[in-house]
């Protein structure tokens, strides 16, 4: 057995008889190519070496070094494998040597000392473990693992050296939490760890056979496991069984996902032994599943979605995503897109470049920017955008990646009417009435279907039709106004007219109430009225955030300053209520029609007005009331 750097742990006594070495030698000051003559060393540090790390296993014939007696030197046979942890880092190896007649003069001393012990004992089963350095196993069940008695306790320090090589597997698997097993082929016997076991659902120290191995398995992976089986065990193989499956415990039910590798031992053509390791990987597989639908929900709701998604990579400029949306808002086949950032800013209107930069860098610094900007597209047309871009960080804070949200403002033409309401014989007459008025209708079944994808959907206006609807048709409007989505509804009463409905719904925001029975042509002009006023709704509130937007990024003190601008005041009379000279204030001024990108003070003022800025005097007054008069 070999460690990491391929430095030996352990040698057993035939393998000691093989190579010359009395039976209390140190071997941990010799590498392993140390056993090997010079030709074969070569061999093991340009080819078994590399193998091993890559294919987990070599087979071949190299020249054995025998340290007392050159003339003992020979070639045999040799099955070297690497012993890997759960996320595939090697961590140490062993090897088999097949030298037929050494292994049996050894057999025959032993038969001669005294009786052998049965291979499928429980002890033989620690014995394996010793492989994979599961933390139960023995120093005697390590010898028996190798078909020998262990040494007495005062033999020359023997033992005590087993027990650090013992101390140092049991790292090894308490570290990659391996669950090590045998089996006998020919009487078909198992031998399993309790950390084994666990994996099953069975209590610890329980005996297993094939059948409560097989009935643990999960009935889809059953037939894959036994092909698996089958190859590990046809000798004209390399007697390697790597899977993974399924399994569900006995006594707990519950599902686990499990990687096992193992190797098969053929004597004289016939499988005669077998040695595994088991390790728990359903915490993984659970995340890539939940990883993998999370992609599949994002990208369904993006291919739907009348917005465009992207996704970019600041540190290389270089567009990784962008949401179908992206070929009926730019006007080309998202397979013509410009892959690098430079390529797609050079789409920018050229008077909104400059800003569209800025917006990015602060971005990438971390901040969240809702900003408007026109494009061009590839036809010469122009298209006005709304792009909520925000950061996306790493795990330690970092901003691997930066996405956005882009919104076609030019999309408020009028057209989109989403309808809510049970399919029926007047309903869908009122929806096809409205698609031959040229209105694009999509129906919803359900209030929470709606309201879910109400952020993402273009520009339009709801119909609710409260006679074919159980729930709380209300809640629509309600939950659009809470959320600050410009999407208004008109409401189709029942037929009995009822005043406390008719309030209760303008309250919660709709736009109008239709009482049954109506001409049709009252419907469409409470549709379009409603697009009217949605579309005027939707710019005011646009150059409201953007606003909130840019003064939310303002110092104490330039706040400060804008308020004391918003109030009427001076340059001198800003100065003396801040306790700041006139110059520092002129100074400040500047900064702050800068930052809020104003050309003049009416333009500035216009920003913080929409931005809800108020003198501080007025935010002031009423606490300052409230303080001389508590009651």
């Amino acid at each position: 057995m070999c460690d990491a750097n391929f430095s030996p742990i352990f040698l057993n006594r035939t393998g000691r008889d093989l190579v010359g070495l009395p039976r209390d030698a140190d071997i941990e000051s010799l590498k392993f190519t140390d056993f090997f003559v010079p030709e074969s060393q070569a061999i093991i540090d340009d080819i078994v070496f590399p193998t091993v790390i890559r294919a987990r296993r070599w087979k071949g014939e190299l020249k054995v070094r025998h340290f007392a007696d050159a003339t003992q030197n020979k070639a045999v046979p040799w099955s070297i494998f690497g012993i890997f942890g759960p996320d595939g880092e090697f961590i140490g190896g062993g090897c088999i040597a097949s030298d037929i007649s050494a292994l049996e003069h050894s057999q025959s001393e032993r038969l001669d000392e005294k009786p052998r012990r049965s291979s499928m004992t429980p002890e033989y089963l620690a014995g394996q473990r010793g492989l994979h350095g599961d933390r139960t196993m023995s120093v005697e069940n390590l010898l028996v693992l190798t078909g020998e008695e262990p040494e007495p306790e005062d033999c020359d320090g023997t033992a005590a050296r087993l027990r650090l090589y013992e101390a140092k597997l049991r790292e090894a698997s308490d570290l990659f939490g391996l669950a090590v097993y045998s089996w006998n082929p020919v009487s078909d016997a198992l031998e399993w760890d309790d950390r084994l076991r666990a994996m099953w659902g069975l209590p610890a120290g329980e005996p297993v056979d094939r059948l409560a191995f097989e009935a643990g398995i999960h009935p889809d992976d059953r037939e894959r496991v036994d092909q698996a089986i089958t190859a590990c065990l046809d000798p004209s193989g390399d007697g390697r069984y790597d899977i993974e499956y399924r399994v569900i415990g006995r006594d707990d039910g519950v599902e686990r996902y499990v990687s096992t590798s193992g190797q098969t031992t053929f004597e004289q053509g016939k499988a005669t032994a077998f040695i595994g390791a088991v390790v728990d990987v359903s915490e993984n597989r659970r995340a890539e599943a939940s990883i993998r639908a999370s992609e599949a929900r994002f990208r369904a709701f993006a291919e739907y979605s009348a917005n465009l998604l992207w996704i970019i990579n600041p540190v290389s400029n270089m567009i990784e995503y962008r949401s179908p949306a992206y070929e009926r808002i730019w006007g080309e086949p998202i397979q013509d897109a410009p892959k690098g950032l430079d390529d797609w800013l050079a789409r920018i209107h050229p008077d909104d470049l400059q800003s569209v930069c800025a917006a990015l860098e602060s971005v990438k610094a971390g901040e969240l920017i809702l900003h408007e900007y026109r494009i061009i597209r590839p036809d010469g047309s122009v298209r006005w955008l709304r792009d909520t871009s925000f950061p996306i960080r790493g795990d330690v804070g970092q901003v691997p990646r930066i996405g956005g949200i882009i919104e076609d403002l030019t999309l408020y033409d009028g057209n989109h009417v989403y309808t809510l309401g049970k399919p029926g014989a007047e309903f869908g007459r009122l929806t096809n009435m409205l698609r031959g008025a040229g209105f694009q209708v999509r129906s919803f079944e359900s209030t929470s279907a709606l309201i879910d994808i109400a952020p993402v959907l273009t520009p339009g206006c709801v119909l609710i039709d409260l006679r074919m609807k159980a729930t709380d048709g209300m809640q629509i409007p309600r939950e659009l106004k809470a959320r600050a989505v410009t999407l208004p509804t008109v409401v189709i009463g029942p037929e009995i007219a009822d005043p406390d409905s008719i309030i209760a719904a303008m309250k919660a925001g709709a736009s109008d109430y239709l009482i049954p029975p109506f001409e049709d042509d009252r419907l469409k002009a409470a549709v379009a009225s409603a697009m009217a006023e949605m579309h005027g709704l939707g710019r005011i509130h646009s150059t409201a955030m953007e606003s909130a937007t840019r003064v939310a990024r303002l110092t104490v003190r330039e706040r400060e300053v804008l308020e004391g601008l918003v109030k009427g005041g001076t340059n001198k009379t800003i100065a003396k209520e801040l306790g700041i000279s006139p110059r520092t204030v002129e100074l400040y001024r500047s900064q702050v029609m800068n930052r809020l990108d104003a050309s003049d003070l009416p333009e500035l003022i216009q920003i913080a007005l929409a931005a809800g800025v108020r003198p501080r005097s007025e935010v002031n007054r009423p606490a300052a009331r409230s303080a001389r008069n508590p009651t």
